[in-house]
């Protein structure tokens, strides 16, 4: 994962994963985060629909666990509602500011493009993150996933 960041210009230091529903996006994620919590680096993976249903109490624990956290895992493929979206884009906004590691798993279909809360988070995460497409990582098996980018991304760019 070094390699990715070190890779990517400027300030991003982050990686969007997203794709079709059932493409693999979010098991990548899964394994990057266990590969890192498996080094002793603290991975830390949010439900982002789940944000917006938080009180204030429970909202003030999961921002405090965010910023101690190495590297966050936004899992953003459910259905998020107006919170959801203002509570996610808040996080980004956070990691970004301070280039803090973030993976965020995105339904390319579940993004309504026509909401202007989804755009401005869609523009926040091109911003901080390095965008990968995942293809179809569920149907190539474990290791043999293909993804689309400008430069291409293997399996071995994302070894941790």
């Amino acid at each position: 994962m070094e390699k990715v960041f070190q890779e990517t210009p400027g300030a991003r230091r982050g990686l969007l994963l997203f794709g079709g529903t059932g493409r693999g996006a979010r098991r990548m994620a899964a394994r990057i985060a266990r590969r890192l919590s498996g080094r002793g680096v603290r991975a830390l993976w949010i439900d982002a629909a789940g944000l917006g249903g938080l009180d204030a109490e429970a909202l003030g624990r999961a921002r405090r666990d965010m910023k101690r956290a190495r590297v966050l895992v936004l899992d953003a493929t459910g259905a998020m509602g107006d919170d959801a979206i203002k509570r996610t884009y808040d996080a980004v906004c956070w990691r970004g500011r301070y280039r803090r590691e973030m993976i965020v798993c995105l339904n390319a279909q579940g993004a309504r493009l026509s909401d202007v809360r989804w755009r401005r988070l869609l523009a926040r995460l091109s911003e901080a993150c390095r965008a990968v497409f995942v293809e179809d990582l569920a149907t190539e098996g474990e290791e043999g996933g293909r993804k689309r980018e400008g430069k291409g991304l293997s399996h071995a760019d994302l070894e941790v």
